[in-house]
């Protein structure tokens, strides 16, 4: 079949859609700790972030076929299915706990962070990918530009 790490995250997804068990664990070792990363991020809970996770992954298994290449890359998509889970447990878990004892203020829960604050991380995890997809020389020129605060200038500017 190849060496799993040659193979495009398109290809795997064309093989899943066709059922091979094959493609999604290559996805998931590829995957796994940005989805992670984020659930955890959002949750603040371990045992949270692996069921958010391997939420994820069982939906992509089920709705491979819904996935388009045109539209955004993979690791996008499994992160919005990812961020998406995380606020939906969370939010089930704020209703049970009000309904459990209504004396019980969300706001001192450690995993209960405002929207502002996972929308940012959302963000930050989108354009980690975006920058990690990126040929490395164009990579060292947002580096450059953003982070060291370089700029390049051509020509004569008088």
């Amino acid at each position: 079949m190849g060496d799993p790490n040659a193979m495009s995250d398109e290809t795997l997804m064309r093989l899943l859609a066709g059922g091979d068990s094959f493609a999604i664990e290559t996805l998931y070792e590829r995957h796994s700790s940005k989805l992670y990363s984020l659930a955890l991020r959002i949750m603040g809970d371990s045992q949270g972030a692996e069921e958010v996770m391997q939420d994820t992954f069982f939906q992509l298994w089920r709705k491979s076929s819904q996935y388009d290449p045109e539209r955004g890359s993979l690791i996008g998509w499994l992160l919005t299915m990812t961020r998406h889970r995380a606020i939906s447990r969370i939010r089930e878990q704020k209703d049970r706990l009000q309904c459990e004892s209504p004396l019980v203020d969300p706001v001192a829960r450690p995993g209960n962070m405002g929207a502002d604050f996972l929308d940012q991380e959302f963000a930050r995890e989108l354009i980690s990918a975006a920058f990690a997809g990126l040929p490395e020389a164009q990579r060292h020129a947002i580096r450059m530009a953003y982070f060291e605060k370089c700029s390049v200038t051509y020509g004569d500017n008088r």
